[in-house]
């Protein structure tokens, strides 16, 4: 049944791809090749697996004539909570895996971007799942999300999402002893070095934050580069920022779509008035773009201090922070980036 809805989902990728890109503003390619075919994909990948999930025999270390074995068991009804950021591929990846463990279940699209879901489902019953087996809905965080994550007769949460939700989330799945599956915000780092090609570093560290409008977990947000090559790299990040055709997701020609909503775009707004109030220079964008939807510029900001809130939390947006190092070693380096990501993920962030 995963490969047949595998099958549908690549028959009907361009459907689903437009109703991705209308629900959350993605642009068409992204939500073709990196949402629809990256669920298909998956989709395939765990169909092998639905078969391979077998126990073992063990020799005891106790002598005597015993018999070990394991025998893997379905955990049961899984509470499958997604983000609004890749909505298709986020509900396949969850769903998929639980079902080819033997599990039924509930999936909780974000309220901001449930179109796809909904879709999705047609294409579940018409794969041939039971009844009952893939369930779906709708509603807000505060509410569905919560009643899920409540209700004694769900086994499992997934959830992806913010770092405080999932904060509150493993507090109370704790009443049901819920296992519980996070993943969550970051402020990461990206490490150009001065032997780096940069003919490919600058493109990729450029659509590392810019891509899907900087509305990814792992986005390259904090981007710190060796002295030696410093200067070339902030200008080639400038000029592909100044260049980025920002628009409408169902534009063929848009490289970066708006953001998820008005209330998003005012934060990413407000953080990059709070950069600019600290004295931090700006080499490209900073502003809103356009009269109508949420669009936000691509947006450089030049060394922020490490203490600044642009520099250690995550905006979910287009806005990168780069900096430079020089010779320090390996650990000194890592430390860095590794200080402002780990606060990062224990701050109180609600993306």
């Amino acid at each position: 049944m995963l490969l047949k809805l595998a099958d549908l989902v690549a028959a009907d990728a361009d459907a689903l791809a437009l109703t991705e890109s209308l629900d959350n503003g993605m642009p068409l390619m992204m939500a073709k090749m990196g949402g629809v075919m990256g669920a298909v994909g998956m989709l395939r990948y765990f169909a092998g697996w639905a078969t391979k999930l077998g126990g073992e025999t063990i020799t005891p270390s106790w002598p005597g004539e015993w018999l070990g074995y394991t025998r893997r068991e379905a955990v049961g009804v899984v509470g499958a909570i997604t983000p609004w950021n890749f909505p298709l591929v986020m509900a396949v990846g969850k769903l998929a895996a639980a079902l080819a463990a033997g599990c039924t279940v509930v999936l909780k699209p974000a309220e901001q971007a449930p179109l796809s879901a909904m879709r999705l489902a047609r294409l579940i019953a018409e794969a041939g799942f039971p009844a009952g087996v893939v369930n779906i809905v709708t509603g807000y965080g505060h509410q569905a999300g919560a009643a899920l994550v409540a209700h004694p007769g769900v086994d499992k949460i997934s959830f992806t999402g913010s770092t405080l939700v999932g904060q509150q989330i493993l507090r109370e799945s704790a009443a049901t002893m819920k296992r519980v599956t996070l993943e969550l915000g970051g402020k990461s780092p990206t490490f150009i070095f001065g032997d780096a090609d940069l003919e490919r570093a600058i493109p990729a560290a450029a659509m590392g934050i810019f891509g899907n409008a900087g509305q990814v977990c792992a986005a390259g947000s904090r981007l710190f580069v060796h002295a030696s090559v410093f200067d070339r790299v902030a200008e080639g990040l400038t000029a592909r920022a100044q260049t980025l055709r920002v628009g409408p997701g169902t534009d063929p020609a848009t490289e970066m779509g708006p953001l998820i909503s008005a209330r998003q775009r005012d934060r990413v707004a407000s953080y990059i008035e709070a950069g600019r109030e600290a004295g931090v220079s700006l080499l490209a964008g900073g502003n809103t773009k356009g009269d109508a939807g949420y669009f936000i510029e691509p947006t450089i900001l030049l060394e922020p201090g490490a203490d600044l809130s642009v520099t250690r939390e995550e905006i979910f947006g287009p806005v990168l922070c780069l900096m430079r190092f020089g010779d320090e070693d390996l650990d000194a380096i890592a430390a860095r980036g590794n200080d402002l990501a780990i606060r990062a993920v224990l701050g109180h962030l609600d993306p």
